[in-house]
């Protein structure tokens, strides 16, 4: 029947909407999770690498540097250049590298030289996690506002297809217990007029107005 397959359209159409909205807020959340663990993994080991350059060179304040306070340095370097994700990071590693044995043994000039490499090195990371972090803010606002969009036209089409069902269905039900609950009740002149949209149940209404009269008709 044509009512039967429009209310079937209908209800599935609402029910993969609201499908499309659940899939696509999973997949938002799905896309958020690798950029920030990205934001952590890149960038915060460089961080941490500078760290530990810095903590060697602070150790010279107090005492010379041992053969392991040189060997934890070098392997921050190391460690730094096993993590290379910006463009400006080998410059700057070049220049640690250069100044490192010199600082190393004390040169004061080598360690300012080197301080300030790190410093860069960190603020490069510093930056390039702001970046990571921005777009994954944005990553998150285009999402939630597609999942807005869609749950508007979610609502509207829900608006829509009530509409409709009242049209269709409940008018006309009403309408069927109205006369019936009349006739029930002794009132042998109330007919069925053409409520709703459905010409399904303009038959039905014909059909009971015929009964009705040939029902007065008899007595």
């Amino acid at each position: 029947m044509k009512m039967r397959r429009s209310l079937l359209l209908g209800t599935w159409f609402l029910l993969i909407l609201n499908l499309i909205l659940a899939t696509g807020t999973v997949a938002l959340l799905n896309r958020m999770t690798p950029a920030i663990a990205k934001i952590i993994s890149e960038n915060d080991k460089s961080l941490a690498s500078c760290e530990g350059m810095l903590a060697e060179l602070a150790i010279m304040n107090n005492r010379k540097l041992e053969d392991t306070d040189k060997k934890r340095f070098y392997d921050a370097i190391q460690r730094a250049e096993n993590n290379i994700t910006e463009k400006g990071e080998p410059a700057i590693l070049a220049e640690i590298k250069k100044y490192s044995k010199s600082a190393l043994e004390g040169d004061v000039n080598a360690i300012d030289k080197e301080i300030k490499s790190i410093m860069k090195l960190a603020l490069l990371n510093r930056e390039a996690m702001g970046k990571a972090d921005k777009n994954a803010r944005r990553l998150g606002t285009t999402g939630a506002w597609g999942a807005v969009f869609i749950a508007c036209i979610s609502f509207i089409s829900g608006l829509l297809f009530i509409r409709y069902l009242n049209l269709l269905l409940l008018l006309p039900l009403g309408e069927l217990y109205s006369v019936l609950k009349a006739h029930k009740k002794g009132d042998s002149l109330r007919r069925c007029a053409r409520s709703g949209n459905s010409s399904y149940f303009y038959f039905i209404y014909d059909e009971i107005n015929a009964l009705l009269d040939e029902q007065n008709h008899k007595r």
